[in-house]
């Protein structure tokens, strides 16, 4: 759930498992902001430097690299990170951050050994992350608006002592009469949330 906003989770945790989290030290957000504030004020005076550390030790070995692992194996492709390298990342590393980061462009160093081979229309594309179209796919009419509302209310639903039902509900409505990507993040986490459960045969 750690992608839904903190401002909606005390809402539609229930009780119990809302006074779980809190003694179990608050939201994954607010943990990782925690520890985030201590490495830039304690570790460095380079701000940037120590951001990009947290950002290697902490978000590419359990998300970004993850997924490139799982999903090229899956199809049987052996994937290579060649920007992984340790004597590239030392060279990086030792990079001041004048270099890294010049007016808007990030990843300087990159885009300007990239010029030579690449069109200047893809090397100064704005950014672009890979995320799902997921307030499009939960709209009225769509196969997965009306799996959410089968799965998510059904009597059986896995979670039900872990979130209110009310707040479930009043988020689908929301969805159904008014898309937007705060209900439907927050739909397709429940969602997920109970798929995993179910492939694993779990009742909480």
């Amino acid at each position: 759930m750690a992608s839904v906003p903190t401002t909606t989770l005390p809402a539609l945790y229930s009780p119990a498992f809302q006074a779980e989290v809190e003694r179990d030290g608050g939201y994954f957000a607010d943990q990782s902001g925690d520890r985030l504030a201590r490495l830039v004020s304690k570790n460095s005076p380079d701000k940037l430097e120590t951001l990009l550390r947290y950002d290697q030790y902490e978000r590419f070995p359990y998300y970004i690299l993850r997924r490139v692992d799982h999903l090229s194996m899956a199809h049987a492709v052996e994937a290579r990170i060649p920007f992984l390298q340790p004597s590239i990342v030392r060279f990086a590393h030792a990079l001041p951050a004048s270099l890294k980061v010049v007016g808007e462009t990030v990843k300087t160093p990159i885009a300007h050994a990239a010029r030579e081979w690449i069109p200047e229309s893809i090397v100064n594309r704005p950014k672009q992350p890979f995320t799902l179209p997921i307030t499009a796919m939960i709209k009225r009419g769509q196969a997965l608006h009306e799996m959410i509302g089968d799965v998510l209310m059904a009597p059986d639903y896995r979670c039900r002592e872990l979130f209110r039902q009310d707040m479930i509900k009043d988020l689908f409505q929301q969805q159904t009469e008014n898309p937007s990507a705060h209900a439907a993040g927050a739909l397709w986490s429940l969602l997920m949330l109970e798929m995993w459960l179910a492939t694993r045969d779990i009742n909480l």
